[in-house]
């Protein structure tokens, strides 16, 4: 399977589409029905009361919502020579990482605004020695802003946006302010919203009181909600401890980005000490940059050893999903 992506032609990306449809199926079969939203922003609300519980639909979303999502990842993996060899597998592993845990399977506010943090990822990148970038640093804050609204911890990731650049720029003071300018645009412009309609309390309860707290997990007494946890914290951990080699053989520019990807992670695992209302979701937030390391190490196997890996981690996610068919839990 894993020969089909080997390509550089990003059209190849459509055949991704029933590669998540595939795991994504178990939610059609079992009829599961989606945990309750613990924390979410003003967007995720608005898209949530327009579903009105139509939990086919908002499935359907987020299968199409992934499938868009790995086509930006591969995108900006083609675009930046991110890997030795062209393929799609960041795009493939992206929704395999995203499809990990049954917790992931549902339209969360987090799978909503990875699309900005995508987006705003690929704007870090575009920085790369350029002089006139003013524009493309206010707009990577802006995109963070925008996902903000779907989910709080997006914010946090204006630290990881500012050291990013620092790592592919001399750091510049003025840059700084001009991410904080672009994420401060987003708060300004929909909190003058609330205020004209005199909902400006709200505004400010929901998008913020009620996201920030220190330490918010919640069921830390449940054993699986640690085992799901240490496989996250497992990947994370090799993936930094890996990233040297990943840039072996590679050019300056391509060091200085899987450096980006490797502060984005830390960056998020520090989100995980200040986000309320904490839930297995808020894991997809490092599958982003993950999603690029397992590409490395993948691309980096000999082929059939990838292969039959690919199809052996494939096949114990779906095997889990199913679980209850044959195990009862």
């Amino acid at each position: 399977m894993l020969n089909i992506f080997r390509t550089n032609q990003i059209i190849t990306g459509i055949l991704l589409l029933p590669y998540v449809v595939l795991l994504y199926a178990s939610v059609f079969i079992l009829d599961s029905t989606p945990p309750t939203v613990e924390s979410s922003g003003i967007f995720s609300d608005w898209i949530f009361s327009r579903l009105a519980g139509n939990t086919l639909l908002s499935n359907i979303i987020a299968i199409v919502l992934l499938w868009l999502q790995s086509f930006l990842i591969n995108a900006i993996a083609l675009k930046h020579r991110l890997q030795n060899e062209f393929t799609l597998f960041p795009g493939l592993f992206y929704i395999l990482l995203c499809s990990l845990l049954p917790d992931f399977l549902y339209l969360s506010p987090v799978l909503m605004g990875n699309t900005f943090f995508i987006i705003a990822l690929g704007q870090i990148f575009e920085c790369y020695k350029k002089n006139s970038v003013a524009d493309r640093i206010y707009i990577v804050g802006f995109w963070l802003g925008i996902a903000g609204l779907f989910y709080f911890s997006f914010n946090l990731l204006i630290f990881g946006a500012i050291v990013g650049l620092s790592s592919l720029r001399a750091f510049r003071i003025n840059e700084v302010f001009q991410v904080i300018f672009g994420l401060m645009t987003v708060f300004v412009l929909t909190g003058t919203y609330y205020f004209w309609f005199g909902e400006f309390d709200f505004f400010w309860k929901k998008q913020f009181v009620d996201n920030i707290t220190f330490w918010g997990f919640e069921n830390t007494g449940n054993y699986l909600v640690w085992i799901k946890g240490g496989i996250i914290a497992f990947l994370v951990t090799i993936a930094i401890l890996l990233s040297g080699s990943f840039m072996n053989k590679k050019v300056m520019q391509v060091q200085k980005k899987i450096t980006v990807l490797v502060r984005l992670l830390i960056v998020v695992a520090l989100t995980t000490l200040f986000q309320a209302g904490i839930s297995m979701e808020h894991l997809l937030l490092f599958m982003v940059p993950l999603s690029f390391f397992v590409a490395f190490f993948f691309s980096n196997m000999k082929r059939n050893i990838a292969e039959s890996l690919h199809l052996i981690i494939l096949f114990g996610i779906v095997l889990f999903q199913y679980r209850t068919l044959f195990l009862g839990v």
